[in-house]
């Protein structure tokens, strides 16, 4: 093992244990929608995916309810399991972030040179605003790894995965029309690059997150939502 690969892999275990360190560093949860979005993984636990969201009363939420991040508070539901159900939102919180430390790294590994790899990973630690934002119980870290891999995924022309994560991206997150135009501007740097535009690409993207509103839990109120 070389120099440079110790310091990789010491940097991805000192970021990982940072990562959980900050999220325990207080008992209570970074922001409030982690409450709301653990609250309503229980929710869709107990309830299934079409119910009455009668708190919001004064929204369109009352006649048109539609889950917004219907897929992340799917994946959520282990973590209402804990007697503590912030320890729960917590956890979620952190393992999230975790992962999307490693996916930066797995993308950094192919399109950087593995000489300056241990600079950037260390820059994902240097910003405690960036730090406290992973930590709090929202989709952002996922919707963050999500957009890199995307991003990855135009460059390469997997058409079949970008269906695929465009189609899970709608399910996961009202952002979901951001994978379109991701497409749109890797295709436009294709272009100016090599004189070439790969509109399977746009087609793929288009139809997945179409696909995922499409098949949503609660079509058609989730266009109203968007």
């Amino acid at each position: 093992m070389t120099k440079n690969s110790l310091l990789t892999i010491s940097i991805l275990i000192f970021g990982i244990c940072a990562i959980f360190y900050v999220q325990f560093l207080t008992p209570t949860l970074y922001g409030a929608d982690g409450y709301l979005h653990i609250r309503m993984a229980e929710f869709l636990k107990e309830l299934g995916p079409r119910y009455d969201f009668h708190w919001a009363r004064f929204s369109t939420f009352t006649d048109n309810f539609s889950d917004k991040d219907f897929l992340y508070h799917t994946v959520l539901i282990p973590f209402t399991l804990f007697r503590n159900i912030f320890f729960g939102a917590k956890l979620a919180a952190a393992l999230f972030a975790s992962f999307l430390f490693l996916g930066f790294y797995l993308i950094l590994k192919k399109y950087s040179h593995k000489s300056i790899l241990p600079f950037f990973l260390i820059a994902f630690l240097l910003s405690d605003m960036f730090l406290q934002a992973i930590s709090r119980p929202r989709p952002i870290s996922i919707v963050v790894l999500v957009t890199i891999l995307s991003i990855h995924l135009f460059i390469e022309k997997r058409f079949r995965l970008i269906f695929l994560v465009g189609l899970l991206y709608a399910l996961g997150h009202v952002t979901s029309l951001l994978f379109i135009l991701y497409a749109l501007i890797v295709e436009i740097v294709r272009f100016a690059h090599k004189k070439e535009f790969c509109f399977k690409s746009l087609i793929a993207a288009s139809g997945g997150v179409l696909a995922g509103f499409m098949i949503h839990p609660n079509f058609p109120n989730n266009f109203i939502v968007l």
